[in-house]
Parts: structure tokens; sequence; C-alpha cells
């Protein structure tokens, strides 16, 4: 078994498993996991519970923001990553995890010539 405890663990969608969670948890590591379409079901009660949020008015105790600019080669590009609380109880049972704490939302944009591009 690796020793991983004070780590960051990142995976990409295909090891975004509860036991892979539980077990990184288990050695008092940190994770970050990507969902992405192969987790649809997970992904759209996340999505939901964003948009729940958004309507009822993100707060300083519940979201954070931060936005980085730079300007060069002709384009310039901003990066912005949010952070928001999940509440666990709100998730449908099948996608509660205990180990699911904060959902974060990652934008790129740039401007080149003029023309945006988000990704």
């Amino acid at each position: 078994m690796l020793d991983i405890e004070n780590s960051i663990i990142t995976l990409a969608a295909m090891g975004c498993q509860q036991s892979i969670a539980k077990q990184t948890i288990k050695q008092k590591a940190d994770y970050i996991f990507a969902l992405k379409g192969t987790h649809s079901g997970m992904q759209d009660e996340l999505e939901a519970w964003w948009h729940k949020s958004q309507r009822e008015g993100f707060d300083e105790n519940n979201m954070d923001e931060h936005i980085e600019m730079n300007a060069g080669h002709g384009r310039i590009e901003t990066r912005t990553c949010q952070q928001l609380l999940i509440n666990k109880d709100w998730l449908a049972k099948p996608y509660r995890c205990q180990a699911c704490g904060v959902l974060f939302r990652l934008h790129r944009k740039f401007m080149i010539n003029q023309r945006v591009q988000i990704r």
C-alpha cells in the first residue's frame, strides 16, 4: 500500500469510485476527482445542487471564487475557479458519498484576435 498521508490525490473520471475515496480518507489524504459523462448520474446531481445554490444565492459561507487574468502572446486569458460546499443530505441516496464535501467548477476563457473562446 502506498504511503499517501497528508497528500492530495488527483484522479481522472475513470478512477472516481467511492471505494477509492474511502480508502484515500482512511489513509489520511485528500483527493480531487474529475466527473465526466461516465458518471452522468452523479454529475447531474451535483449540477442540480450547483444551480439550486445559485438560485438561492451564493454567500461567503458556502461559495468562494478565484479569478486570474493574464495577457501575452496575442491573447487575453481569464481562468476562474469556484468552489461550493455540498449539502450531502440534499443529494439523492445513491450519490451520497461520505467523502464528498466540496464541488469545484473551472472555467477558462480566452480572447485571440477579438474572438472569445470558452473551455
